[in-house]
């Protein structure tokens, strides 16, 4: 009498990465997108809106693999322009990737930012559970623009000299955001030697006795510049954000001026207000 072994493997999104192409795309090949072709919307947007609502609702998490632009041209009965229209708004909102010779992959979620809230990147990062590697892009003392020494309040100082720190964060290997920050040296003497792959906050409150109390700032999107585009590997041009902001210590004096990018398909940005 023959015997059935019945075996049951547990798989997570990490054991996926290893499993056989063609018994991945197994488990997502049906998409079941609904299309109305006598509705006002168009195709595309059907398209796109569905698979949108299947990735927020976790049906399809991060890391999957969609059928190719042919296969869900043939399966849906629409043109590939149609899909590729669809594919493209799902990138370009950051909802999936494209990897050049593998395919369209779910992108891993976006991680929430509050526009008001002020606190550094390793603190940010450690509470959404990522472990950030800092890489310290530029170390340099320099004689600021006029627009920084009106920013950090440096008209009437005999130091005007400042400390610009640019660094990477990364996660996986994947860089994330882009840190650029001037820090008027009367205020810090010789921080230029401290260690900036850790946590600049924590270096003005163990060093200098200073805590950030508020910032002041805008968000603004801008166009991918080389230096962006290659610290932060994405293509020329490509929207990015960029939050400015001039922070403030418990004596209301300027202790830093920061440009931060981010890239868009790796955070949204949360608004909370109150009506007084």
């Amino acid at each position: 009498m023959n015997s059935v072994i019945l075996i049951i493997v547990r798989l997570d999104s990490q054991v996926f990465n290893f499993i056989n192409f063609k018994l991945w795309r197994c488990f997502i090949i049906d998409l079941n997108i609904n299309i109305n072709k006598k509705s006002v919307m168009p195709i595309y947007y059907q398209i796109r809106e569905q698979i949108m609502e299947k990735i927020e609702q976790n049906i399809l998490k991060p890391g999957y693999q969609l059928p190719s632009e042919n296969e869900l041209s043939k399966k849906l009965n629409v043109s590939r322009v149609t899909i590729r229209k669809a594919i493209q708004g799902l990138t370009t909102e950051g909802y999936c990737r494209k990897e050049v010779g593998k395919g369209i992959y779910v992108s891993e979620k976006k991680m929430s930012i509050e526009i008001a809230d002020l606190q550094g990147a390793t603190s940010f990062f450690s509470k959404h559970n990522k472990r950030v590697k800092t890489k310290l892009l530029t170390n340099e003392i320099i004689n600021p623009k006029e627009e920084y020494i009106d920013k950090l309040q440096l008209s009437n100082k005999e130091n005007k000299k400042v400390l610009t720190i640019e660094r990477s964060r990364n996660i996986d290997d994947e860089p994330h955001m882009l840190d650029i920050s001037f820090i008027p040296l009367y205020k810090f003497p010789r921080i230029e030697k401290k260690d900036f792959t850790q946590s600049f906050y924590e270096i003005l409150a163990q060093d200098y006795n200073c805590y950030p109390k508020y910032s002041q700032g805008k968000l603004n999107i801008l166009m991918a510049t080389p230096e962006y585009a290659e610290v932060l590997q994405v293509k020329l041009d490509e929207p990015l954000m960029e939050k400015n902001a001039i922070v403030f210590n418990n004596s209301n004096i300027p202790i830093e001026y920061n440009k931060t990018i981010f890239r868009p398909d790796k955070f949204e940005f949360l608004i909370n207000s109150s009506k007084k």
